[in-house]
């Protein structure tokens, strides 16, 4: 991509962000002319930008660091979507990935990995639940759609960028963000992945946050759900209120500290316990339970 997303993510107030592109500077600039503002954005705001970053090696770079959150945002290896190679090659691609990520997830926190992708052909037969395997020491913990607005003058690129033309946009109606979270007890794996041959531009958001205490995630979500509108709150499901997280009080140059699904299902059960929401029946697109405040 050009680093739109990366510049929309800093213009909201996140810091503590590393972008990483597979090409070089130069490459990135020749393929996305657009790419130039957004990497001074990003310079500008004192977050580092890496070049040469190969997202199924991340093992291999040292000092890359370790982080909370891992976005890789419409993974694609550059081969046509009509080619017979496409499957396999960002199959290949999404596995190397899936293995080489855990190394770069911080110990002893909450951490995730979030992989957005368009659906339909050829994105559906890339089957990316079924590419995960105890290698990769990672499980699916769940997947909504992807929010645009969350990332105001982000634009979607073509992984061939300007492919000697016109600087085009690709249409991503129905992106997926599956979330994947590390399975308990699960430690980074010591093989390294299998090296996959030629990838074109990719791109590896990364994210350092304060991970929340059970009470403050519990105040958050109470809070939340209160100063939603009427009718919000009668269809929140956990990933709605996830989406809407935002630590209370915070300092407006710190990170949003925000839960993953696992602890903010805990919160909501336990606040369900205590009869301050009520859970109601899943919607008819989602298995998952919708909530409200109990006095609503």
């Amino acid at each position: 991509g050009d680093g739109s997303q990366q510049a929309a993510i800093v213009a909201r107030g996140h810091v503590n962000l590393a972008t990483t592109f597979l090409d070089s500077r130069e490459a990135v600039l020749l393929k996305y002319p657009s790419a130039k503002d957004h990497i001074e954005t990003l310079a500008r705001a004192a977050r580092p930008v890496l070049f040469g970053i190969d997202a199924t090696k991340l093992d291999t770079y040292p000092d890359l660091g370790k982080f909370d959150i891992v976005m890789f945002s419409f993974p694609h290896t550059g081969v046509r979507n009509d080619d017979a190679q496409n499957v396999p090659s960002n199959q290949a691609l999404l596995s190397g990935f899936l293995r080489s990520v855990a190394h770069v997830l911080r110990e002893g926190v909450l951490t995730e990995v979030q992989i957005t992708m368009k659906t339909g052909v050829p994105y559906d037969q890339w089957s990316l639940p079924g590419l995960l395997t105890e290698a990769c020491a990672l499980h699916l913990g769940s997947q909504h759609s992807l929010d645009k607005q969350a990332y105001p003058g982000y634009v979607h690129r073509l992984t061939k960028g300007t492919n000697f033309g016109s600087l085009s946009s690709v249409r991503d109606d129905g992106a997926q963000v599956y979330v994947f979270e590390p399975r308990d007890g699960a430690r980074a794996p010591g093989a390294r992945p299998v090296p996959l041959g030629e990838l074109t531009s990719v791109t590896i958001v990364a994210l350092v946050h304060a991970a929340l205490t059970e009470e403050e995630a519990r105040a958050c979500a109470l809070d939340l759900l209160r100063s939603s509108s009427a009718e919000e709150r009668l269809a929140l499901t956990v990933l709605n209120i996830r989406r809407r997280f935002e630590r209370p009080n915070r300092d407006p140059s710190s990170q949003w500290a925000v839960p993953d699904t696992r602890q903010l299902n805990r919160v909501l059960y336990a606040l369900e316990g205590e009869r301050l929401i009520l859970r109601g029946a899943p919607g008819s697109q989602s298995q998952k339970p919708k909530w409200r405040l109990a006095d609503v």
